[in-house]
């Protein structure tokens, strides 16, 4: 798969369950003006199944871990920001691979898997170079 098309699917997948959290959420946002992780919550739904109830954790802890004190430095901030944001993506993976049902997106969950963790692992070498 293209490392295009592979992150415009990612970014589709985490939208897609940005926009589950969003819909099954009523409290106020405590990550208000984060851009587009605006609407995420910890309080779930009555209803929310239980990979409902582990998105919004790992979404709630990914938030948590990409509000990064800024250097001013554009490289380590991207680097310090987007390796929790991209743990929070395995993290959701891993869900799909525990809960879904469709083939096809346990593939590409698994993928992403993969993906995700060789790219952390280039982003801490690029930010330990960077220091």
């Amino acid at each position: 798969m293209k490392i295009t098309s592979y992150k415009t699917i990612m970014m589709l997948f985490l939208s897609f369950s940005c926009h589950q959290v969003l819909a099954q959420n009523k409290a106020p946002d405590p990550h208000a003006g984060h851009g587009s992780h605006q609407g995420h919550t910890s309080s779930a739904s009555s209803k929310a199944t239980i990979s409902t109830k582990k998105y919004q954790q790992i979404n709630d802890n990914m938030h948590k871990s990409m509000d990064i004190k800024f250097t001013g430095d554009a490289d380590k901030d991207f680097l310090a920001a987007m390796i929790p944001h991209h743990q929070g993506a395995i993290d959701m993976a891993e869900v799909v691979i525990q809960h879904g049902k469709n083939p096809k997106v346990r593939q590409l969950a698994q993928e992403i898997i993969t993906m995700q963790k060789k790219e952390i692992t280039e982003m801490k070498q690029l930010l330990k170079e960077t220091k």
